[in-house]
């Protein structure tokens, strides 16, 4: 079986979309540079295959197309160990966590195009792949409470009568080594111990809760138009949810469903007005996606964009 290599479209596109840097969060390295000799640079990042390009290859996938297995949907960009350090331990680098290093470096080199606190992305780069689920909790909150910097560490079992109810919340249940977590987060001055009985309680430092309020820029992760009743090309979301946003050019029923190899979920089925644009929530789909769109008239033009935050 032939090997599905990337071209070099596509490898340069890998490249650019993260900046010519290591996507793997705790290396970030940059991939390119000037050589001695003033006509020339060095290139010391790798294209690498999220699921391998041929059969016998770490994370091999036996469902993709060739033309699948090419595409930048199924690369990511990294430094010559990092490439090496996935295939050699593909256990311990599924699928599912490469593609949350190629989201998290796109969104890294989008807001610093936008100059979005892209100096605090290398203190902080390392904290994501540490703790990544407890960030992603902790920005969420932040997003729907922005006042709100005092938090408790608790068990579900256990009865706590709250003073006066505005402190956040994050559960050993939910993160196993969160003590652990939290002296990191000590050590580094980004949250600050202010226990006074037997709960343990922190307040967040303002530096990091700037970093945190910082990386909610959202991403566009996909966008397709098409015409009538089709499946869209497939493409590679590690975020839950995510965004849907749609529109239509005519007044009717309207409706998609999101797939992947083995399920799938009826996530639009209403009237849709045209030209007026609509979101929801999608839940619960992550890795390669596509969608069918089961209803539209036969010349009904639809697009259909997916954004992460």
């Amino acid at each position: 079986m032939p090997r599905d290599d990337f071209s070099v479209q596509t490898k340069d596109l890998l490249a650019e979309r993260v900046a010519n840097k290591c996507s793997n969060p705790a290396c970030r390295q940059p991939t390119s540079g000037p050589q001695d000799d003033p006509d020339k640079s060095i290139n010391v990042g790798v294209a690498a295959h999220i699921t391998a390009a041929s059969e016998g290859g770490p994370r091999f996938d036996n469902t993709l197309t060739s033309a699948q297995r090419q595409a930048p949907d199924n690369g990511i960009w990294l430094c010559q160990n990092c490439a090496k350090l996935i295939d050699n331990d593909a256990n311990r680098y599924p699928v599912d966590k490469l593609l949350e290093w190629k989201i998290l470096s796109e969104k890294n080199a989008a807001r610093a195009l936008e100059c979005k606190v892209s100096h605090l992305e290398d203190e902080f780069s390392d904290l994501e792949a540490l703790m990544p689920k407890l960030l992603a909790e902790m920005r969420k909150d932040l997003v729907e409470n922005p006042l709100k910097r005092e938090f408790v560490l608790l068990q579900r079992s256990w009865i706590y009568n709250s003073k006066d109810g505005h402190e956040l919340v994050y559960y050993y249940d939910d993160h196993p080594e969160l003590d652990n977590m939290l002296h990191i987060l000590q050590n580094r001055y980004l949250v600050k111990d202010i226990t006074h009985n037997n709960v343990a309680r922190y307040v967040i430092d303002e530096k990091f809760a700037r970093y945190l309020n910082g990386r909610t820029l959202s991403l566009t992760v996909f966008s397709y138009s098409g015409i009538g009743k089709m499946n869209t090309p497939p493409f590679t979301n590690s975020a839950s949810p995510f965004k849907l946003k749609y529109s239509v050019d005519w007044n009717g029923h309207f409706a998609v469903q999101v797939k992947t190899n083995s399920n799938g979920d009826l996530v639009v089925n209403g009237q849709a007005i045209r030209e007026q644009p609509y979101e929801t929530y999608v839940y619960g789909f992550t890795g390669t996606l596509y969608f069918h769109v089961m209803e539209a008239p036969p010349n009904g033009r639809w697009n259909l964009q997916v954004t992460t935050t």
